[in-house]
């Protein structure tokens, strides 16, 4: 169901007005709106607050540790437990804004040296890697001409070059370097190929001066640890060199899983604690105050009202006031929509959320909406085993990622995914396919792979019960927000 939500207003002391945003945050169920002023910054009227100096300085301060954290985050290999990241923000300890920026410098100046590493180990294994390809690819054609590559023969790679075009290189080479040049190609590609150039040893600085006024690189070891005087010995250095690449990406690898380990627990909560704060500080420009008083304006659900009434009196006494605004005249569209529905359709408030919110006051569909997809479901993907195996995948995500709220409505989604499968899955005797049927026999109290006439009529039936549900639904609504021109539009898709 849609939550009744009241507009409220709380008129305080201007001097109790900086104490509102931890109390409305830590009450942690009003939408605040901005308060609309007659004239702004005018004497007599409400006008916008505005952050003093020195919260204005520590925004400042704040943003810039901010900013340093959202780059180190994302390049930490390892996301911390939530219970690591709430141990570790109670032991943060308080520091200055220079002690703390001097840690995020140091905690970001870490992480990018050791990614810089990562990466370029990744890249010259790469480079490595596909030279090696590249020779084995071509020891054939130097084993056949008794060549050896940088002494009779070299390589070259050449990219969109036809038949025609290599003829007319062929022939060039020969006009320009000598008759005795050897000519060998290997497909590497759609549009590339290695071409190995054979040729007598006192030739070697000729053809490479003409394949260099051709434009046409010579194909060379990227790593000179790499190069050998026979192919057998360059394969050889190349596996040699690749291996210990790979020992030090194995080492900066463990390096980077270490400091997630000792550092991204303290990195994610210091940066949960400045953006708690950014947002603290962010809030109070909906604020409005005059000379001696504060106002907040927003909205609560109506069940909230009067915790949040006893709370003011707790903190604040007879300095600050809750009262309600009247919202009859508003637009339904201005109200903030909070989804209320019982533990069963609860999860199911996240399928909801991938589509625009339902308008305040109207119907919501999530009870439908769920008790059709999990019937539906089931109905199409109706199979026992494989029903169990989500209901343990669910299981095993909320079990270790339950603190996240959104994977943990998804997860008992797909538990419930899981449950009606099982369910169908027997109706229709159905486990991993017809596995256990095979094995112990049984009988489907429904056996759809012989039923299908009768599937078809239920699939039919499901949509007669479907459809014109929705269809009523819309009709319903339209009328009763104005929306006639929807309304009736819909009522002739019934008709």
């Amino acid at each position: 169901m849609i939550a009744p939500m009241d507009r409220v207003e709380i008129l305080c002391l201007r001097s109790e007005l900086q104490g509102m945003v931890p109390l409305l945050q830590e009450h942690g169920a009003m939408h605040v709106e901005e308060v609309s002023l007659a004239v702004e910054n005018h004497p007599g009227f409400l006008h916008r607050v505005h952050l003093p100096e020195a919260e204005k300085a520590e925004l400042a301060e704040l943003e810039q540790l901010d900013a340093l954290i959202r780059e180190s985050l994302p390049l930490l290999t390892a996301t911390p437990s939530h219970e690591a990241v709430v141990s570790a923000g109670k032991a943060l300890p308080e520091e200055t804004f220079a002690a703390r920026l001097k840690q995020c410098r140091s905690w970001q100046r870490q992480l990018r040296t050791l990614h810089r590493r990562k990466l370029n180990i990744q890249d010259n294994m790469a480079v490595i890697s596909n030279y090696g390809r590249i020779i084995e690819s071509i020891t054939p054609l130097l084993i056949g001409q008794g060549a050896i590559l940088g002494e009779t023969a070299r390589a070259v790679i050449l990219e969109n070059y036809d038949t025609a075009a290599l003829d007319v290189l062929q022939r060039e080479i020969i006009a320009n370097v000598g008759s005795a040049c050897g000519f060998l190609t290997q497909k590497l590609g759609r549009n590339r190929r290695v071409v190995v150039i054979t040729h007598p040893a006192d030739k070697a600085e000729i053809l490479t001066e003409f394949l260099k006024r051709k434009g046409i690189s010579i194909l060379t070891s990227p790593d000179r640890d790499a190069r050998g005087t026979s192919v057998d010995e360059v394969i050889r250095k190349i596996g040699s060199r690749v291996a210990a690449l790979q020992a030090d990406l194995d080492e900066v690898l463990s390096q980077l899983l270490a400091f997630a380990e000792r550092d991204g627990a303290s990195i994610t909560a210091l940066g949960q604690l400045i953006s708690n704060r950014i947002a603290q500080l962010h809030v109070v420009d909906s604020f409005a105050q005059s000379h001696m008083v504060g106002v907040v304006q927003g909205w609560i659900p109506a069940e909230s009202y009067e915790a949040l009434q006893t709370k003011l009196a707790t903190q604040c006494g007879d300095k600050a006031v809750l009262s309600k605004i009247s919202h009859h005249d508003l637009d339904h569209k201005r109200i903030p929509t909070l989804l209320q529905n019982n533990a069963i359709f609860k999860p199911f408030e996240l399928i909801m959320k991938l589509m625009k919110p339902a308008t305040y006051g109207s119907f919501d569909p999530t009870a439908l909406v769920a008790t059709s997809f999990i019937i539906f479901y089931g109905f199409i993907l109706g199979d026992a085993g494989y029903g169990v195996l989500i209901m343990l995948i669910g299981w095993m995500v909320k079990k270790k990622w339950g603190h996240i709220e959104a994977l943990r409505d998804g997860m008992s989604i797909f538990q419930w995914m899981g449950a009606s499968s099982i369910l169908f899955g027997l109706v229709y005797w159905e486990i991993f396919g017809n596995f256990v049927e095979k094995q112990i026999g049984g009988h489907a109290i429904f056996h759809r792979a012989h039923e299908t006439d009768m599937l078809l009529y239920m699939g039919v039936a499901f949509g007669i019960i479907h459809i014109p549900l929705s269809l009523l639904l819309g009709i319903k609504e339209g009328f009763a927000h104005g929306h006639a021109k929807h309304a009736e539009e819909k009522l002739g898709m019934l008709l």
